[in-house]
């Protein structure tokens, strides 16, 4: 009885999978994105590298999700990476606090879709 070989980058492969996303993988990328350009937008204000980098990570994030790298490791580090922003931000006491709250409220939705993409077993979910 021959076994499948193993893929590297994930079960489907690697490249752009648009047929295996669904209206959640859509809506992450939607928060992350969000997310993504409050980041570059705060940046714009004060030029503080980290906000800088920290949307292009989010830009990354997504990419791989579209080219289909990983998805359940890209899930699995973006959880602790946004709840790190939040806390982050919290310790911070709060800067930029209407936009702020805006940006962690999207955190938020994006924490419980991350969740829930790691939690499904094929991170895929029904239409």
């Amino acid at each position: 009885m021959a076994t499948q070989p193993s893929r590297t980058l994930s079960q489907e492969g690697f490249g752009f999978r648009m047929d295996s996303l669904t209206w959640l993988h859509w809506a992450t990328a939607a928060l992350a994105a969000i997310t993504g350009l409050v980041h570059v937008y705060i940046y714009t204000l004060n030029g503080t590298l980290p906000f800088l980098f920290g949307g292009i990570i989010f830009f990354a994030a997504i990419l791989a999700m579209f080219l289909n790298i990983y998805r359940r490791l890209v899930y699995a580090i973006g959880i602790p990476f946004v709840a790190g922003q939040i806390a982050i931000w919290l310790l911070a006491g709060m800067p930029y606090l209407t936009i702020g709250v805006f940006d962690k409220a999207v955190q938020v939705l994006l924490l419980v879709a991350l969740g829930y993409l790691l939690y499904t077993r094929d991170s895929a979910v029904s239409s």
